[in-house]
């Protein structure tokens, strides 16, 4: 279990080998490398940074001919293990960049025991946990979302904060909403169907592009924010 009083490692501050997104990574039709997902770019740097920061063994995973690229502990960064996991995920496309943590709790594993299962455990017994994650949404930047297999991304519901309240979207209606409410909506999720949850933000691709070699440290303080959720998932 995550405790927040863990002392990280010493940062060693590797340089990244990052000079910025290129307009072809956006491009699923442009062939050739995005280096940005390689161990010696971006990805890499990231997964050095995190291990420092969070005192976790983090790795970086990039799947073939995708423009995604994976971070999570090393026995997590396979493909045999991408259904019961939490990672942290950067993906382009041609609508801009995206990045977070997401989490899955399989339609078919024991009760209790996914990283959906853990987190939502921490947030039920950690007071301080769930108000670090009000306080994120509360900023204005990150949103979390989740949705069952069985519904389908398209029926997603979405949290976000509007500087003073939790704001849940599903559909066309909007409800006000406290961390307590949005905890016990999750737990009610039915245990039979496959559940994603992710925590995100993002840029729009010219953005994206426009933000250079600074944004691999924006992306990095973000990932840091999202660590004790990760560290929950993870046991």
């Amino acid at each position: 279990q995550y405790h927040s009083h863990a002392r990280a490692r010493a940062p060693r501050r590797r340089k990244v080998r990052f000079q910025g997104f290129q307009a072809g990574d956006f491009n699923p039709e442009i062939e050739g490398t995005t280096n940005w997902r390689t161990k010696a770019g971006l990805a890499g740097w990231l997964a050095e940074s995190l291990t420092d920061h969070l005192g976790l063994d983090v790795a970086s995973w990039a799947p073939g001919r995708q423009r995604t690229g994976y971070l999570t502990q090393p026995d997590l960064a396979t493909k045999e293990r991408e259904a019961d996991s939490a990672y942290y995920f950067m993906t382009c496309a041609l609508d801009g960049l995206t990045y977070g943590l997401r989490v899955r709790r399989p339609a078919d594993n024991p009760e209790g025991a996914s990283s959906l299962d853990r987190l939502l455990g921490a947030l039920s017994d950690d007071e301080q946990l769930t108000s670090t994650l009000e306080a994120l949404l509360l900023a204005g930047t990150l949103e979390l979302t989740w949705y069952s297999e069985v519904a389908g991304p398209e029926a997603r519901e979405r949290v976000r904060g509007d500087g003073n309240s939790l704001i849940v979207q599903h559909g066309t209606v909007t409800d006000a909403d406290t961390p307590e409410a949005l905890l016990e909506r999750l737990q009610r999720a039915p245990a039979d169907q496959g559940l994603w949850l992710t925590i995100e933000t993002g840029l729009d691709a010219q953005d994206a592009l426009d933000a250079g070699q600074p944004l691999a440290q924006t992306i990095l303080e973000t990932m840091i924010a999202l660590g004790p959720f990760f560290a929950a998932c993870v046991g």
